[in-house]
């Protein structure tokens, strides 16, 4: 009987708490301001991700990008929608030009896209029920 409830338990978790994926939507990610996920439109900007860094389109990659929103200041919480194209030259951040601080972040996946979260809890993609972005 024991067998039983622990391998229905382990199911129901598989169920609640989703597996990380890959997105299906890849030349954007959706950087938040904030994790109000009821939020419509969403308070944050997204990015077109383009062939900006030669890199596949990893949890890295919208992280980074999205730190680059942050520190450049076209992130703040409770800001409209932004839009940016990435491949504008203008809006390449280095650490060194980053002048506003950056939150820690996490990238999930929402709408098929990689949605990236300002947050201090690792564990915010599963507890919103939503996937986490595979790392490669």
């Amino acid at each position: 009987m024991s067998v039983v409830v622990a391998t229905s338990t382990g199911v129901a978790v598989a169920l609640v708490y989703p597996q990380p994926e890959r997105p299906k939507v890849l030349d954007r990610a959706d950087c938040y301001a904030d994790t109000d996920l009821a939020a419509d439109p969403f308070h944050g900007g997204s990015a077109q991700l383009g062939t900006i860094t030669g890199k596949s389109h990893s949890a890295e990659v919208a992280a980074e990008l999205c730190a680059d929103m942050w520190g450049l200041g076209l992130l703040r919480p409770g800001v409209p929608n932004v839009a940016v194209d990435e491949n504008d030259p203008n809006l390449r951040a280095s650490e060194q030009k980053r002048l506003y601080p950056v939150p820690n972040l996490v990238v999930c996946v929402r709408d098929g896209a990689a949605a990236v979260f300002p947050t201090d809890d690792p564990d915010f993609c599963r507890n919103a029920g939503l996937p986490s972005l595979l790392g490669k």
